[in-house]
């Protein structure tokens, strides 16, 4: 039976748990504020939400538009990265007047710094020259890719934040995780409260890596437990694969007893976990 790719997506958390309302995404106070604000005059600039991956950034710009009720095109820059997406998409999107004057064109350029250097310089005309039909929101990693000319004409909103503000939003994610768990039906075990806790603040605040390699945790058994720390120290394990590769053995020993504790049953999740992205279809079974 085939599947479709949206009941694939739909069957990861990070889509099926996205926030709907500007109001429930996990963000600063001030960062929403600005974007409520906006919401309650309608007076929207072209924006640019700048920061790193996973904090928010795309989740955000698809609720505000979709909370103005606006006619969205959403462009994925970092894989239609060329000026031909600006003429055959974008163009035809934003040259065309709405009926209802009431319902604003927004185009979402996702990672925009990862478009060709090309197609940035071309979209300032697109901005200055469509900005009574539509606005443009800009996401991106790293701003200083943008020229000036792009920058100049955003309004720039940073998705960084300090300490006592991590500590905030990382207790409001933990309860956003237990959630999920109980609506997925995951069991925390002994010393998964912890481990989850620990987990949480090393990663953050890339939430979206964080829910992924959760639930990819979470798909062998339902369970969170220690187990999930090992997730945490990739370069490790690509050291023994490497061994393992080379046949290695004796130094595969060594780092298995320098490395695994009495719980070796988190170690084999790991392993088993990387298999299909770590070694040949035909070499997983000597695996």
């Amino acid at each position: 039976m085939d599947v479709s790719i949206e009941a694939i997506r739909n069957s990861e958390w990070v889509e099926r748990y996205r926030p709907q309302k500007v109001e429930d995404i996990i963000l600063p106070e001030k960062i929403k504020n600005i974007f409520l604000n906006l919401l309650s005059k309608r007076e929207i600039p072209n924006l640019l939400l700048t920061g790193g991956a996973g904090s928010g950034k795309t989740t955000l710009a698809k609720v505000f538009a979709k909370q103005l009720g606006a006619n969205v095109r959403f462009i994925n820059a970092s894989m239609e990265r060329g000026i031909d997406v600006l003429r055959t998409q974008i163009e035809n999107f934003v040259s065309t007047v709405s009926f209802d004057s009431t319902i604003q064109k927004i185009v979402i350029l996702d990672e925009i710094d990862n478009m060709s250097s090309t197609a940035i310089l071309a979209l300032r005309g697109f901005i200055e020259n469509y900005t009574a039909n539509a606005r443009f929101f800009l996401t991106c990693n790293y701003p200083n890719k943008l020229p000036d000319p792009i920058r100049s004409r955003m309004q720039i909103v940073e998705f960084e934040w300090g300490a006592e503000d991590k500590k905030v939003l990382i207790k409001e994610f933990g309860k956003r995780l237990l959630f999920i768990f109980e609506k997925e039906k995951v069991v925390l075990e002994d010393g998964g409260k912890k481990a989850l806790s620990e987990f949480v603040k090393q990663k953050f605040p890339d939430m979206r890596a964080i829910l992924n390699e959760i639930q990819l945790f979470a798909r062998i058994d339902g369970k969170i437990n220690e187990g999930l720390l090992y997730l945490l120290d990739e370069n490790k394990y690509l050291a023994l694969y490497k061994m393992m590769k080379e046949m290695n053995f004796t130094e595969c020993r060594k780092w298995v007893s320098a490395n695994i504790s009495n719980q070796v049953e988190p170690f084999y999740r790991k392993l088993f976990q990387d298999l299909d992205n770590v070694f040949e279809p035909k070499s997983i079974p000597d695996a």
